[in-house]
């Protein structure tokens, strides 16, 4: 969250301040979730999905920053570096296939377009794209702390990156 705090993605409500990215200033900045995104186990099409260094549990389909560019979870190798809520890039040094089908939450963040999921930068959903992460997965808020993503509400203001500017 804004403050430094976390929360749980499913935690995290509309109207929240999360933390995310200004590509342009090269700094964490503030931002408000405008809207928080959730499917059912049964609506999800992945019969997986990811762990991504012990900690990070997402489909395979959303996007992180990584190596400086944009690329979908499926995509990250073992070697990739992820930016983290520090500025600084941290190694992928582990990535495992759950084969199970379960409820994903995502949000959608003003501005900026992103967010720090479980400490690293992630492009935040638009309205029609199916949600990325796990119940229980912790948002950087604006305030710097951390909520799960299922809390997140509309207006919520989490941390992002700037992607277009």
């Amino acid at each position: 969250m804004a403050d430094g705090s976390y929360k749980a993605i499913e935690d995290v409500k509309i109207g929240d301040i999360v933390r995310s990215y200004d590509e342009v200033g090269d700094s964490v900045v503030s931002a408000r979730v405008v809207d928080v995104y959730h499917h059912s186990r049964d609506e999800m099409l992945d019969d997986y999905y990811l762990v991504i260094n012990d900690r990070i549990r997402v489909t395979p389909n959303h996007c992180f920053y990584v190596n400086n560019n944009c690329v979908q979870a499926y995509f990250i190798r073992v070697g990739d570096m992820l930016l983290n809520e520090n500025g600084e890039y941290e190694p992928v040094y582990s990535i495992e296939k759950v084969p199970s089908r379960v409820a994903s939450y995502n949000l959608e963040v003003e501005t900026f377009h992103n967010y720090f999921a479980e400490g690293v930068l992630v492009h935040n959903d638009r309205k029609g794209e199916p949600p990325c992460f796990l119940a229980g997965t912790r948002v950087l808020m604006a305030n710097s702390s951390y909520k799960n993503i299922e809390d997140i509400r509309v207006g919520d203001v989490v941390k992002v990156f700037n992607e277009d500017t």
